[in-house]
């Protein structure tokens, strides 16, 4: 009798001990379940955030040249993201004018956390063409330039020069100083032609009384139709006149 209880003891051991097995499995088993679901929540949370911080840097870019040719950048962050970073909310992002002429830089990605708003450096890189302008032949000084003197070219967004000129060129435009053929042209190289050039003789009329008095002057400046510009008589009087016409002023007591 005492055998047999003894074995009867034994077996009930074993059979805890399985059950007990088949609970730690179950567990480990839950464990690594919770564990993949979340690692699949987060990385799905990341793949989305990141394509929207991606959607923003070609934005920016779209917003300093509408001709661009560009796909989707790549992104990735400078650093390891936080633990719960499936909690941040992306805001915007901040990059420097500069970063806007290179193929590869990095930004600020703003996110507003449970508590606060929090930064966090992001990198990009940005397979991109742009149409830009070149110098068909050398320009000199106070070249007032045609459609003749440059061509359009389409190039890489890879260290563009600054205040580079693309995707149409501005009219009324005069060299400031010497270009050399081949050139990228940009336009701190340029300054606006105005509508009367310095030098321009005008008609100047004046009012004395009831009449209007017409002199012959001469425009000591660069001026604009509308623009009021120093001018000098042929009597050699200096006066501020308004231009309303590119040959007619009126001169201002």
């Amino acid at each position: 009798m005492i055998n047999s209880q003894i074995f009867l003891t034994c077996g009930n051991s074993s059979a805890v001990e399985h059950d007990l097995a088949k609970v730690g499995v179950a567990s480990s088993n839950l464990v690594s379940r919770s564990m993949f679901f979340l690692l699949l929540i987060t990385t799905f949370t990341f793949a989305n955030t990141n394509e929207s911080i991606a959607e923003a840097v070609l934005i920016e870019f779209e917003k300093q040249y509408p001709c661009l040719d560009a796909e989707l950048p790549t992104i990735k962050s400078s650093s390891p993201l936080p633990s719960n970073f499936k909690d941040y909310e992306f805001i915007g992002i901040k990059l420097r004018p500069n970063t806007l002429r290179k193929r590869k830089g990095s930004f600020k990605a703003i996110f507003k956390t449970p508590k606060k708003e929090k930064s966090i450096y992001f990198k990009f890189n940005i397979d991109a063409t742009i149409d830009v302008f070149k110098a068909k032949r050398k320009l000199y000084n106070d070249k007032i330039l045609s459609k003749n003197d440059y061509e359009k070219v389409t190039v890489k967004i890879d260290k563009l020069p600054s205040k580079v000129i693309t995707c149409s060129m501005p009219e009324k435009l005069m060299t400031k100083n010497y270009i050399s053929a081949d050139s990228i042209l940009t336009m701190n190289k340029f300054e606006y032609k105005k509508d009367v050039l310095r030098g321009t003789n005008i008609r100047a009329y004046i009012r004395d009384g009831m009449l209007v008095i017409e002199t012959q002057a001469t425009l000591l400046q660069d001026g604009d139709v509308g623009e009021v510009v120093k001018i000098k008589t042929d009597k050699g009087k200096l006066f501020r006149a308004k231009l309303i016409s590119r040959y007619k002023a009126i001169i201002l007591e």
